[in-house]
């Protein structure tokens, strides 16, 4: 199961970011339940070590740097879905939360999951309103009385032409 969360897959993530946000994924408190803490925090170091490959910089962060920044993570961003991060190192790979000057810098990395956790919250809102809209505008299935708001936007004239039933059921 883990093996579909090696870096090398994270393009294939990028691909269907609404699945990465609301898909059924194991968050980093599942992992660490499931495999113990420690190996949470290899995943991460695992995914950190890629960055820093892919970001080619003069400078790589020591060992000690690399555990100590997936520990930082693992313990403020534990609620994140494994597939959310990927969908993240993904995203910093392709430009949008910086770069680094030189040397990979943790800090760097960190402020960058601050700004995906802020698109994420957005990206998630557009997902539940949307559901909500289709939702509302969704028929009963079970009572063929009603109609859908939309429905009714396109009747709503008839009830102003004096068509409207009184309490017998009857067209006035």
């Amino acid at each position: 199961m883990i093996a579909s969360f090696s870096p090398d897959k994270q393009v294939n993530f990028a691909r269907y970011p609404q699945k990465c946000l609301v898909g059924n994924c194991p968050t980093l408190v599942d992992v660490r339940c499931i495999w113990g803490g420690r190996f949470a925090e290899l995943w991460l170091e695992c995914q950190l070590k890629d960055l820093s490959e892919y970001a080619g910089a003069k400078e790589k962060p020591d060992t000690l740097q690399i555990e100590e920044t997936a520990r930082v993570i693992a313990g403020e961003f534990y609620y994140l879905k494994l597939s959310e991060f990927m969908l993240f190192f993904a995203h910093f790979k392709a430009g949008r939360y910086g770069k680094f000057y030189g040397s990979v810098d943790p800090l760097v990395i960190t402020e960058a999951l601050q700004k995906f956790k802020l698109w994420r919250f957005d990206a998630l809102n557009r997902v539940h309103e949307a559901a909500e809209r289709e939702k509302r505008n969704a028929k009963p299935a079970n009572d063929p009385d009603c109609c859908t708001w939309a429905e009714w936007q396109e009747l709503r004239w008839l009830f102003n032409m004096g068509y409207e039933r009184g309490k017998d059921g009857k067209i006035k």
